[in-house]
């Protein structure tokens, strides 16, 4: 298994998490979502289409996962329940 393409999907998945939460980021957290970016784009270019298969049905899984916990975590019970 190619490091590039295991490096690459965490990156991924660390840009897509700081990306959804933008506009709470502080500056530390924005820089170092402005260097995660970076770091994707020049490892994109290093990727076969396989690897790149790869990355997308990996991420999908744990995007899926990812998606229902956020959903959960920001349901609020109505007063009373």
């Amino acid at each position: 298994m190619s490091d590039i393409k295991i490096a690459y999907l965490e990156i991924k998945k660390k840009v897509t998490f700081l990306s959804d939460r933008y506009d709470y980021l502080n500056a530390s957290e924005r820089e170092e979502l402005d260097m995660l970016n970076q770091q994707y784009k020049s490892l994109s270019v290093e990727l076969t289409k396989e690897d790149e298969e790869w990355v997308d049905d990996k991420f999908a899984d744990w995007y899926m996962e990812y998606i229902t916990l956020e959903t959960i975590g920001n349901i609020k019970p109505g007063e009373g329940d």
